[in-house]
């Protein structure tokens, strides 16, 4: 039996809530979704890697796959057909999993990579 558990997030600290800040988005562009790669390197996400996002701006939720964008720019792109569900400002929480025994499950620590206002990290948990 294999549980599937959060792995890592990237979370925006702020005096409420968490997330990070959607930068630009493209609906012409067939890659979905686009993250520093400081931020993905931080994180753990690697490219492809399924990606849940959980936009707190307007309640929307959906599954994408990451790729990078370049490192240090701060961009949190949502590309494609998920960008009717994001706008540039949009707060966002970005989730990945993994699959893993019910002891690794047990033990597990999910990692948590804060940011500032620019998205340039601020604290990993």
């Amino acid at each position: 039996l294999r549980k599937m558990v959060c792995e890592q997030v990237e979370e925006h600290a702020r005096k409420k809530g968490a997330e990070v800040v959607s930068s630009h988005h493209m609906k012409e562009m067939a890659e979905e979704y686009g993250i520093d790669a400081d931020l993905m390197k931080a994180s753990g996400i690697i490219e492809n890697e399924h990606v849940e996002v959980y936009n707190i701006t307007n309640g929307s939720r959906f599954t994408t796959y990451a790729f990078h964008a370049p490192g240090g720019s701060g961009t949190i792109s949502i590309n494609g057909a998920a960008a009717h569900l994001c706008q540039p400002g949009d707060h966002v929480i970005l989730c990945a999993f993994a699959y893993m025994n019910p002891e690794e499950a047990e033990a597990h620590k999910p990692k948590l990579v804060f940011v500032d206002n620019n998205n340039n990290i601020s604290s990993i948990k």
